[in-house]
């Protein structure tokens, strides 16, 4: 079915400056202090939450090992996993680099690797012993003891890839798409998709598995989540367009999840990971959103100064200083001296017109105009 909502596009990877469930943050590196990922310990009593910046932050049972925010980071924090003792994890960044803390064990990495698409996941293998990191345009890097099972790398997608995770005997792994495409390899099972039922979506942030891997919830940007195979439903949630989810990770143990939000926040359902309670305090919109604008953006976000993909007025080399509220902007941004234009994976850039524009965003996709 099509279903009406606000535009929550382009996100998990909408790397708004944003304060912390916790506190203000200041990292060695330009990378905003926003919440992308999280995953819960083996025993489901805790877990860990991961931000662009490559901050770390530990919740009930998880201790914490480490952390990237005194790096300076090629490109920014995009996810990570435990290891299967959970006494180390892994943080993965978007040009494929790999840091290891605690016990997690380097098998290697893209870092030094020339990508197109950014990678944007990464699964670890049963032992623990190597990885499979995934990138955009659904192609797969394998380390370690990980066996290639295949990728969508050379398919062209509706929409990227926004997540990883392996079948029950770890010999398979799925991805999904912004919008909600499944795609098994190996011995992953399918149970279903958004597209197969009928829901057109591009708002998708991620997957979760269920405790027996039978099942999956797929998460959207707008707090929708839906159940598959033997996934319960266990409800959805209504988030603040200023503080919208990034990321979904359920509990290895019992059914249950939590969403993850820009500013740190979580919300809580079923038997979650760390409990049954939310985290931090999620943030809301200090003013209203802007009306459409009735002129037509042909899929700019709606805004208040008629900046529009059409073509219609000129292009943008010096935006208002609130354009990032509107726009999803990179986080150097403000650092640009081009003009504003839209990267491939939806975020915006000041660096139209220069050489290496959107280089850690997938390339240039198209200008940005000021209208009317």
């Amino acid at each position: 079915m099509n279903r009406p909502s606000p535009n929550f596009n382009n996100v998990r990877d909408i790397l708004l400056v944003s304060v912390a469930a916790s506190s203000a943050h200041a990292a060695a590196n330009p990378w905003p202090h926003t919440a992308v990922n999280g995953f819960s310990t083996p025993s489901g009593g805790g877990f860990w939450l991961t931000y662009a910046d490559g901050t770390v932050t530990n919740f009930g049972n998880a201790a914490l090992h480490g952390d990237a925010s005194n790096l300076s980071l090629s490109g920014p924090v995009v996810g990570g996993a435990v290891n299967p003792t959970g006494t180390g994890y892994w943080l993965d960044a978007s040009d494929g680099g790999i840091f290891t803390y605690g016990s997690a064990h380097f098998h290697g990495s893209t870092g030094a690797m020339p990508l197109n698409p950014p990678v944007f996941s990464m699964a670890p293998t049963k032992s623990g012993n190597g990885y499979w990191l995934v990138a955009r345009d659904g192609g797969i890097f394998a380390f370690g003891d990980a066996p290639f099972y295949g990728s969508m790398g050379a398919t062209r997608l509706n929409q990227p890839i926004n997540g990883i995770g392996t079948s029950p005997t770890g010999h398979g792994y799925r991805m999904v798409a912004k919008d909600g495409g499944i795609f098994s390899f190996g011995d992953a099972p399918f149970y279903g998709s958004l597209p197969s039922i009928g829901d057109q979506v591009t708002d998708v942030i991620g997957t979760a598995p269920t405790p027996t891997n039978k099942g999956y919830w797929i998460a959207e940007a707008d707090g929708q989540i839906h159940a598959f195979g033997d996934a319960h439903n266990l409800g959805s949630y209504a988030p603040s367009l200023c503080d919208i989810p990034t990321a979904i990770f359920s509990n290895p143990k019992a059914q249950g999840y939590r969403l993850v939000l820009q500013s740190g926040a979580t919300v809580a359902f079923g038997h979650a990971p760390g409990g049954t309670g939310a985290t931090g305090t999620p943030r809301q919109c200090a003013t209203p959103p802007p009306p459409p604008n009735p002129a037509g953006t042909c899929g700019a976000p709606s805004n208040p100064y008629g900046y529009n993909f059409c073509g219609r007025g000129a292009l943008v080399y010096s935006p208002p200083s609130n354009i990032c509220s509107y726009f999803a902007c990179i986080g150097n941004f403000s650092n640009g001296v081009g003009y504003m234009e839209e990267c491939v994976d939806g975020m915006v850039s000041m660096s139209g017109g220069r050489q290496g524009a959107c280089s850690f965003h997938g390339g240039e996709q198209q200008p940005v105009y000021g209208g009317p």
